[in-house]
């Protein structure tokens, strides 16, 4: 129940993931969506079973309040 308040959405796509969070700022000094609060690049290990060595695979990580 937390989790499902505090995040808005997720989005996953081949290169990054975007993660939504629920606002309680409930009105915007301009015409802006919110704001990202973090942003990474990731590199992230995929074990495919018939390799011996793992495949890396660069991820976006971003979080935005919006």
């Amino acid at each position: 129940m937390l989790i499902g308040t505090l995040i808005k959405e997720i989005i996953v796509f081949n290169d990054k993931i975007e993660i939504y969070l629920n606002s309680p700022i409930t009105t915007s000094p301009d015409t802006s969506q919110g704001f990202l609060f973090y942003k990474e690049k990731l590199i992230m290990p995929v074990y495919i079973e018939s390799k011996k060595k793992p495949y890396l695979f660069d991820i976006d990580v971003e979080m935005i309040i919006g």
